[in-house]
């Protein structure tokens, strides 16, 4: 016999809906939100308005991320792979200097293995960062907890360039081509300063700070539980502050490693499902308020 939740898992895979255009739109305004972040900080030239433009340009290099991830699970553009892989490089893996094909073989470890701190990358990363001591509840996780100087550069900096090295070159060279063309239309048009100045600076700063709260919130802690329903996280949080941490659905992480191939848009309204059908999921589920600690709170409506 099924059990409770594994029944309403069903019911709510069933009730997701892929919309094949909203990719269009999404990558439409995340890098519009960058073009007037860019555009306003150069008309007023403060240094005050510049770090609010790099911020808000981490933020969407994390909403671009969030779009390769969906992608990794088909869900960018569900109806074509070809064109799923195609969109997910030129405009959101190779900007962000990955492949396409190196996420998706790292992610998909992650998810076929989750929780084996042996094969599961992600897992590991975060054991090695924080060692063994680091076992928490989903209650005790704070900010304070998570983010210190050291651990940040090595999940950050050290992480990302291991994986850079060791990773089939492939499809690098799509990327080296794709870097190359940006790198000479900036020298042709005299605008190397703005590559530097928005984009080279915001991903090396404000995007690595926002991936590391937003991913370490979801999974730190947490890797000894063998309990799915206690292994992530849902966030809960104010729109603000989700669109600028967790976009995409992405604060649905708990419900991403139950329902992997439903696409993020689809995960809130899943969850309300969830919380009034499945006694189960509603105990475990795990919404918290992120200010800068975390609190659980009641999330019914």
């Amino acid at each position: 016999m099924r059990s409770n939740l594994s029944y309403h898992l069903q019911v709510a895979e069933d009730m997701k809906s892929t919309k094949n255009y909203l990719w269009i739109i999404h990558l439409f305004l995340n890098y519009l939100t960058i073009i007037l972040s860019i555009s306003i900080s150069i008309v007023y030239d403060t240094t005050y308005i510049y770090f609010i433009s790099i911020f808000l340009i981490g933020s969407r290099m994390r909403a671009l991320m969030n779009l390769l991830h969906e992608a990794s699970h088909h869900n960018l553009i569900p109806k074509s792979e070809f064109y799923n892989k195609i969109i997910a490089n030129l405009f959101c893996a190779f900007p962000l200097f990955t492949t396409f094909d190196t996420y998706l073989e790292s992610h998909t470890r992650h998810h076929i293995n989750f929780q084996d701190i042996n094969k599961d990358p992600d897992m590991r990363r975060y054991a090695e960062v924080f060692g063994d001591n680091f076992v928490t509840t989903k209650q005790d996780i704070n900010f304070f907890q998570i983010f210190n100087i050291f651990s940040f550069i090595k999940y950050s900096y050290y992480f990302p360039l291991k994986n850079f090295f060791s990773s089939k070159l492939k499809e690098y060279k799509a990327m080296f081509l794709f870097w190359t063309t940006v790198l000479y239309l900036a020298y042709t048009f005299d605008s190397i300063q703005y590559l530097i100045l928005y984009w080279f600076i915001p991903y090396l700063t404000t995007y690595k700070v926002i991936a590391y709260i937003a991913e370490l919130f979801e999974h730190a802690g947490l890797y000894a539980n063998t309990n799915l329903l206690t292994t992530t996280r849902n966030i809960y949080t104010n729109n603000i502050i989700a669109y600028l941490f967790w976009p995409h659905g992405d604060n649905y992480h708990l419900l991403h490693h139950l329902l992997a191939t439903v696409p993020g848009y689809n995960l809130k309204q899943i969850s309300k499902y969830l919380i009034n059908k499945c006694p189960e999921y509603k105990k475990n589920h795990a919404f918290y308020n992120i200010q800068f600690n975390t609190k659980e709170i009641n999330y019914e409506n």
